[in-house]
């Protein structure tokens, strides 16, 4: 899965993720995706912070 995390006020690229999900099922996107919002959760609330 690859994901690309744009912020919108400046039109910038704030992230661009990858994650790579290994065979087929429910439980394996399941994890894969959660792990993409892990990652994108925490680029968020980095920002944050620097504000």
């Amino acid at each position: 899965m690859k994901v690309r995390l744009v912020n919108v006020k400046t039109q910038r690229i704030d992230g661009d993720y990858v994650v790579e999900v290994k065979g087929y099922g429910k439980k394996v996107t399941e994890k894969g995706a959660a792990n993409l919002a892990n990652q994108i959760e925490q680029t968020i609330n980095r920002a944050v912070e620097d504000l």
